[in-house]
């Protein structure tokens, strides 16, 4: 029974120190750990917590810092009054950092374990201790490609104290991918719990898939239903409290004001925000969503903004961004159109050093500006940076440093990352059928009625042509038929190969692959909506699978997320009259290392609406060939002539049609050009440092490669009764029926399957991708750590010596408030102690190694019933491990502090001598870390070593 002001402690996270019952609800309990400054939420008949109660005689310290000795306990309604002397002290007194030697009163009462558990707890805790530590926690776990320019970004982001920042990555990149590195780096670390993700309601479902299907994080799905459900079962609370990662699109927010103000309200540590260039603003006026997302942004520390297209809407709607991300920066419009000049001409000179290229006067100058506390440095740099590529590199580096935009924005383009694949389109024309005109009317008539019909799956605003939408017309069933017919020749043609096929609606996909079958014997699967999601996951591991099914056929949400790189042939059995979701479809495919060169089908009747609109992509917005950033531009110009001529019989555009095709050449071209001229080259260079990227992809590489927490992970398996079978190489099929105890994530009745390899997991989304940061290694961790198995231990030795041995395993944790992510110099480190019974330090003789695979049972040898030994000996014993596990901790200390200063003092400095010369470095992010470093020298002082398991090993002839 949990009463407010009682003492606990959490069984899973005990570097939190003694935790107080703060509230109690009906089912659920909230305990609050000063000592770490975290408040706890949990389900009262499950929480992992235990009772601290002390008895006569112990010894407990208060929270003043003095030590007594218990004379006896008051118990009052379940809440303790310790008495000594004529002092009484409650327990709402005691110290919130008091440890335990709890494997000590087990030990003393025979409450011991086999040694193998024992191994199995200091291998949890050595694990624990290696992931939280590890320099690239949070990217490991993520089902990607290792990718430099998305894990570089990710970590420059995760490194800040705040993070806001305007992901802004060319379309293809993985802008997406960014953002869910960072997430996922910054939950996992403890710098963020409570996440908020607006996206345009098309995108839900891709974002909600990114995030469960890549690294494992569940968000929960908000709208205007689940809002009004959760308000009429409590009127008066905000549902956005409920959950700590939420998903919602940004219109249903900033159109319903009650949802909006109970968002605002509820606080998070981090805001995302997708397709941000569609929030509008001028100096005049700003749209709901904008204000939306200004309001949020205004009271949270982290904002990710993601556009792929950051200037589309001009320099104001640049500013308008940057402008939530930093409003003190970026107060007045026009100072910020006079930066952009000055920026451009040092963007411009930048590269032409990087190319090596002749440096002019005015590059000179330019270069040399940026440095207007030291030009002579500046000046020497450029004398030999002509000849000299040590000194060219010296001179980019410290220019990106002081680069502005290049602290708030990052795009990397095609032009700076290589390895995308060559596009051909195979544009293939089919027979008219008689009563073609029928086609046109009835393209003109559902642009008369509607036209702009709402995509149900895009959600943008787009107008198909010809067979994508369901008719009774005859002429439309004999192009429909005489597709289908040359798909079958398509596939005989191609033989095995793997073909992905999108289409607009379900109904249509389900007609094609029911006239396939009719046709030919292929193995075929859908993809649609209409499928439940684990029967959409099935067919699309299905396809990957190389003696798979050889065409997946799609409706739009196969345009949406999905990675599709191991396929080269992409069939467009309608196009979109949106070049943005014509690219979402290629997308699939086209993608960093595809290996081959992307074929994509377009089947048109001969003058049908939809060949014009092919020819329109093709020669007009040349969209075939590669992404398009001016694509919304130029639908914006010509998309109501477009609509119009594809509308009219060929015979009455043929004149007027060449023209369009001129004219959005034209505009098209001329808009490439004026993004090539104003390339920031400097802003492309400071959002992918090479050699920092490389080394991180070195880093999970290599841990990828260690199979040590395979070793690990297949003994918790075996050790929970989970029965494993090898399905491939380092991949299992787990089977649960003899699980005798619950509690590891992702396991159920019906088991799982899981990978250690990367390649199987990017390949086979059916598998779990295990790693140090899945949640069913953490979990596993969590339940053996978080309960007393292993963590008291009776073992012997056969040895020709004949001794005692005291094996004590110590954790030196930091209690510290999470935000300070003090892991990152000190995780709760295991000190592994060996004395003998003389008191003799044996820890290098008989170490982990030299022990394994020697040791047995010491339960009936009979050595804990004597008294003197376990009532004298083994508690002196003890005490002297303690004493050589304190001198260690002393040493891992002043390492951690000494790291944390070299650390935070170096970025300290650097960040004081931009902030005299550069804007976008803000006080407050010098503020943060300087508060960050004195509080972590507090805390890591204060670290303590506590007794977390203990072996007896009598060593006997």
């Amino acid at each position: 029974m949990f009463i407010n002001g009682q003492r606990w402690i959490s069984e899973t996270e005990p570097e939190l120190g003694l935790g107080v019952v703060a509230a109690v609800g009906d089912r659920d309990v909230c305990i609050q750990f000063s000592a770490g400054e975290e408040v706890r939420q949990y389900a009262a008949e499950s929480a992992p917590l235990r009772r601290v109660a002390f008895v006569a005689g112990d010894q407990i310290e208060t929270t003043d810092g003095e030590t007594i000795v218990i004379d006896s306990v008051i118990d009052t309604d379940g809440v303790l009054t310790y008495v000594a002397g004529d002092r009484q002290v409650a327990e709402t007194e005691l110290s919130d950092r008091i440890s335990f030697n709890q494997p000590l009163e087990r030990l003393r009462n025979t409450q011991v374990h086999e040694p193998p558990l024992f191994d199995l707890r200091a291998n949890a805790l050595h694990w624990r201790c290696m992931n939280r530590q590890s320099a690239v926690r949070g990217f490991v776990g993520g089902r990607i490609s290792l990718i430099p320019h998305q894990i570089y970004i990710a970590h420059e982001v995760t490194g800040r104290t705040i993070p806001r920042v305007l992901l802004a990555d060319e379309v293809g990149l993985g802008k997406t991918i960014e953002a869910g590195l960072i997430v996922h780096r910054l939950c996992l670390s403890g710098l963020a719990s409570r996440v908020l993700v607006l996206v345009p309601d098309s995108l839900l479902h891709q974002w909600f898939l990114e995030f469960y299907r890549r690294f494992n994080m569940w968000f929960s799905l908000y709208d205007v239903e689940r809002c009004q459900a959760a308000m009429a079962g409590a009127p008066s609370g905000n549902p956005f409290l409920d959950q700590q990662l939420v998903l919602c699109g940004v219109d249903f927010l900033a159109n319903h004001e009650q949802f909006r103000a109970l968002a605002i309200e509820a606080g998070w540590d981090v805001i995302v925000v997708d397709e941000a260039h569609h929030l509008r603003w001028t100096p005049d006026v700003s749209s709901p969503e904008y204000d939306l997302v200004e309001a949020l942004g205004r009271d949270t520390a982290g904002l990710l903004l993601l556009t792929a297209t950051p200037e589309q809407m001009g320099h104001a709607g640049h500013f308008a961004r940057l402008r939530l991300l930093d409003p003190d920066r970026y107060p007045e419009f026009e100072r910020f159109k006079k930066e952009i000049t000055q920026f451009g001409d040092v963007a411009s000179a930048a590269g032409r050093l990087a190319t090596g290229s002749e440096l002019s006067a005015k590059d000179h100058a330019h270069i040399t500006s940026v440095f207007p506390e030291d030009t002579d440095h500046a000046e020497a740099l450029l004398l030999t940076a002509a000849t000299d590529d040590s000194a060219r590199g010296q001179l980019l580096d410290e220019m990106l440093d002081r680069h502005g935009p290049g602290r708030v924005m990052f795009r990397n383009t095609r032009h700076t990352i290589k390895g995308f694949p060559k596009r051909v389109l195979k544009l293939h024309t089919i027979d008219a059928p008689e009563d073609i005109d029928s086609l046109h009317a009835e393209f003109a008539a559902q642009r008369s009625a509607s036209s702009r019909t709402e995509d149900t799956q895009s959600g943008r605003t787009t107008l198909r042509s010809d067979d994508t939408q369901s008719s009774p017309k005859r002429s439309k069933k004999k192009s429909q038929k005489s597709k289908i017919g040359w798909l079958v020749e398509l596939l005989q043609t191609l033989g095995s190969e793997k073909i992905l096929l999108i289409c607009h609606a379900r109904e249509q996909a389900v007609a094609i692959d029911e006239a396939l079958q009719k046709r030919m014997n292929i193995k075929s699967a859908l993809f649609h909506e209409g499928l439940e999601l684990i029967v959409r996951d099935r067919n699309a591991s299905w396809f990957a699978e190389p003696e798979g099914v050889r065409i997946l056929i799609c409706s739009e949400i196969g345009s949406e997320g999905r990675n599709f790189q191991f396929a080269h042939h992409l069939v467009l059995f309608d196009l979109p009259l949106d070049p943005e979701l014509l690219e979402q479809r290629i997308g699939r495919l086209d993608r960093i290392g595809q290996t081959e060169e992307i074929k994509i089908h377009v089947p048109v009747v001969a003058g049908s609406p939809q060949q014009r609109i092919a020819d329109w992509y093709d020669r007009g917005l040349d969209a075939f060939s590669g992404p398009t950033t001016d694509a919304e531009l130029c639908i914006e110009r010509f998309g109501d002539q477009l609509h119009t001529l594809a509308a009219a019989p060929v015979a009455e555009s043929a004149k007027s049609w060449p023209a369009l095709i001129h004219q959005t050449r034209a505009y098209h071209d001329e808009l490439c050009k004026r993004a090539a001229a104003g390339r920031d080259h400097l802003l492309e260079l400071s959002s992918f440092r090479k050699d920092v990227a490389q080394d991180l992809v070195h880093k999970i590489t290599e841990t990828d490669r260690d199979h040590s927490l395979e070793h690990f992970m297949t003994d918790v398996f075996e050790w929970y009764g989970v029965t494993q079978e090898e399905s491939a190489p380092r991949s299992y099929v787990l089977s649960c029926e003899d699980l005798y105890t619950e509690g590891i994530p992702g396991l159920s009745d019906e088991g799982a399957m899981v990978t250690f390899s990367r390649d199987r997991a990017l390949s086979h989304e059916n598998y779990s991708f295990l790693t140090s940061d899945h949640p069913m290694v953490t979990g596993a961790i969590d339940l053996l750590l978080g309960s007393e198995r292993g963590n008291s231990c009776i073992a012997k030795l056969e040895s020709p010596e004949k001794a005692v041995l005291l094996e004590a395993v110590f954790v030196l944790e930091c209690t510290a408030p999470v935000r300070l992510h003090a892991d990152r110099f000190l995780a709760p480190t295991p000190i592994r102690i060996v004395v003998d019974h003389n008191l003799a330090d044996r820890s290098a003789q008989f170490t982990s190694d030299t022990l394994k695979g020697r040791l047995t049972d010491g339960k009936s040898s009979g050595l804990l019933e004597r008294r003197e030994l376990t009532h004298t000996l083994i508690p002196s014993m003890h005490d002297h491990s303690e004493t050589l596990a304190d001198q260690q901790s002393e040493t891992l200390r002043s390492a951690a502090i000494e790291t944390m200063h070299a650390t935070l003092d170096r970025e300290i400095d650097r960040l004081q001598a931009l902030r005299r010369i550069n804007d976008h470095v803000r006080d407050d992010e010098i503020t943060e870390l300087v508060t960050q470093r004195d509080e972590l020298k507090h805390h890591l002082t204060a670290a303590t070593a506590r007794l977390d398991c203990v072996r007896v090993i009598w060593v006997t002839p």
